[in-house]
């Protein structure tokens, strides 16, 4: 029996990837099913209040998901508010990966999913969410004016499979002026354009562009949302792209493993 425990412990700290040793400071998983709070259990520790109109216990990739039904209000986000751990992280790192599932059910224009900023400002943000049906996902960075900084879509269009649940990561690299983008796993966009961080960070956001006029609502369901304080591999994101065993799966893994080794030495 302890043989087995081990082998399961084992196989578990094996299938660990990089993502999961890296500096993960805030995971929400979206499975609350009552109640109007997000739970946060990355090391920033920052709840969510999930707004009046966000439906939950919708099917995600993992659990639950929440579903965001294209308000711009209050009632339609969930709002982390000043999210000082999340932003003097960032800020201290000057990088970050932004990872999440999406399954979009909007009408095509632009929706903004993620959103980290200055509610005082209309261009003081990063943010990530859809630009058309056609072109896809988008990750996008201002500080404090509307040009001269990247926005990265897919190249070539990727689409969004309207309905469907797909991946999206974005990693921003202050220091060495590198934004990526990727869908499903796959690098779809990248730049070497010279990026600087929103100054001020004061909101942070999910389900609408929350500057200081909030808009571009975003319609259909996020499932775990995931901030790294550290850019992500390639391979660390492709691995997140992949809905990983269940424990039990793995314990009984090891279980027939155990099993068919003990048949052997019988024989």
């Amino acid at each position: 029996m302890k043989l087995l425990h081990l082998m399961a412990a084992g196989s578990v700290l094996c299938l660990c990837s990089g993502a999961a040793r890296a500096a993960l400071i805030s995971h929400y998983t979206f499975d609350e099913l009552t109640g109007t709070t997000a739970v946060d259990s990355g090391s920033a520790g920052v709840n969510g209040v999930i707004g009046t109109n966000v439906t939950l216990g919708t099917p995600g990739v993992f659990g639950t998901a929440f579903t965001f039904n294209n308000d711009a209000a209050q009632a339609g986000v969930v709002d982390m508010g000043d999210a000082t751990a999340v932003f003097s992280a960032i800020t201290a790192s000057q990088t970050l990966t932004i990872s999440l599932w999406v399954n979009w059910t909007g009408a095509g224009a632009r929706d903004s999913i993620v959103f980290l900023g200055d509610n005082t400002a209309t261009n003081r943000y990063l943010d990530v969410g859809t630009v058309t049906a056609t072109n896809g996902f988008y990750g996008r960075v201002r500080n404090g004016v509307n040009s001269g900084y990247p926005d990265l879509t897919p190249t070539p269009t990727t689409g969004l499979n309207n309905g469907q649940w797909q991946h999206l990561a974005y990693t921003v690299d202050a220091a060495a002026d590198v934004t990526q983008l990727y869908v499903n796993g796959v690098l779809v966009a990248s730049t070497a354009t010279a990026v600087t961080l929103p100054s001020i960070f004061n909101n942070f956001e999910v389900g609408r562009l929350g500057s200081s006029a909030p808009t571009d609502a975003f319609a259909g369901s996020i499932d775990e949302l995931r901030i790294y304080d550290s850019v992500l591999s390639g391979q660390d994101i492709a691995a997140l792209a992949v809905p990983e065993p269940s424990f039990p799966i793995l314990l009984l893994g090891s279980a027939g493993l155990l099993f068919r080794r003990q048949r052997g030495e019988r024989r």
